[in-house]
């Protein structure tokens, strides 16, 4: 492995204080309480760790679709690590045009790659026994 001649003091690359936001790490407690290790919680993945576009050679505009965006929340199958459902807190952004349009777009690839979506109205508390009971629901479709 070579040397990069690049110190690293002198990348720009800083850690961010805010991986989750408030709203996001609220809901996150909640659903890992609501789940009770049934399932693993991973924040914000992107969409193309999940999904891959079949025919890449020709599906390369569809690659580029979804190569910069995630979801707030993937839910693992503990032992396999297999994706179950995705989870996305919707807040006040999400009544943007624009927030509408992205919404929707990944309302589509999830359902066209058959995995759950379950989509949550922010709020300033959840109960944790209605957000197993959604998170069941939408499993089992």
């Amino acid at each position: 492995l070579a040397a990069s001649s690049e110190r690293p003091e002198q990348l720009p690359y800083r850690q961010r204080d805010d991986f989750l936001s408030t709203a996001e790490l609220s809901f996150y407690r909640v659903l890992v309480m609501a789940l009770d290790g049934s399932h693993l919680v991973c924040p914000k993945v992107n969409l193309a760790d999940i999904f891959f576009v079949a025919r890449p050679n020709e599906n390369q505009s569809y690659r580029n679709k979804i190569d910069r965006k995630h979801v707030d929340f993937l839910l693992l199958d503990p032992t396999t690590m297999k994706p179950i459902m995705g989870v996305e807190l919707d807040d006040a952004s999400h009544a943007r045009r624009d927030r509408q349009d992205r919404d929707e777009f990944v309302d589509q690839v999830f359902e066209a790659a058959g995995l759950p979506l379950l989509r949550v109205r922010a709020a300033a508390s959840y109960s944790p026994q209605t957000i197993a009971d959604l998170v069941r629901q939408t499993i089992s479709g």
